[in-house]
């Protein structure tokens, strides 16, 4: 707000240009500033903001942990995880053509087969992106067919013990989150991510980032407290 008022009142200028310096005196020079000044200064107030407290999926500390699932396997070459991705979206190896590769504590080879982008670990091969792009038009798919599309889809990929635990349509789109599920307990943390296309039933986003980063063996899940004891503190 600060930026755009200086802006329109004339005390800081888009970019500090030689007809700028030549037009002003030495005083009023010194006033003069442009927007990046601005945005430095935003820049460096961020920097001294605490991390937001937020114990939940999309934490950011998920993404700078070591990821559970692949932490214990071995590498994989590109041209393997290149067939682990043609396999992944039905196609032919052939068809995919090398993409960018993602770093980061969960490194990825990056593939690309016409509209859809894939991305494969480097550890263990597996998949844990993709995105498409959604036709558009009229939705003709109701949220529960969009659902069982979604889970229809992980199923088909390997992907099992898993139970919906969130739901959300947006531009056409049906975004349902799965979770793995064992001996009733939900583990929220591993979470798979799908999308749909609400027109056609394509598959238009998959996002395995949780499950990957957060999916290990667990010996017991039994509650350290009971349903009743839970319901007794409530109002």
């Amino acid at each position: 707000s600060g930026v755009q008022t200086r802006l329109q009142s004339g005390d800081m200028t888009l970019f500090k240009s030689d007809a700028v310096m030549r037009a002003a005196n030495v005083s009023s020079l010194k006033a003069v500033s442009t927007v990046g000044d601005g945005f430095t200064n935003i820049e460096k107030t961020f920097t001294g903001l605490p991390s937001m407290i937020y114990d939940g999926p999309f934490l950011d500390s998920v993404s700078q942990k070591t990821p559970q699932l692949v932490k214990s396997l071995p590498d994989v070459g590109r041209e393997k995880a290149r067939a682990d991705a043609a396999s992944f979206l039905g196609v032919r190896a052939g068809e995919l053509k090398q993409s960018g590769d993602g770093s980061g504590t969960l490194p990825t080879y990056g593939f690309t087969c016409g509209s859809k982008c894939i991305y494969v670990s480097k550890r263990g091969g597996y998949t844990v992106r993709m995105l498409d792009s959604c036709a558009g038009g009229k939705e003709t798919l109701s949220r529960d067919e969009a659902c069982r599309r979604a889970a229809q889809y992980i199923s088909e990929r390997g992907i099992g013990s898993m139970t919906q635990t969130y739901y959300l349509k947006s531009n056409g789109v049906a975004e349902v989150n799965f979770a793995y599920v064992k001996g009733g307990v939900v583990c929220y943390p591993d979470l798979v991510k799908v999308g749909v296309c609400l027109s056609d039933g394509a598959i238009v986003s998959f996002d395995a980032t949780g499950y990957i980063m957060n999916h290990t063996s667990r010996a017991s899940l039994k509650p350290a407290v009971s349903e009743a004891s839970v319901r007794s503190k409530l109002s």
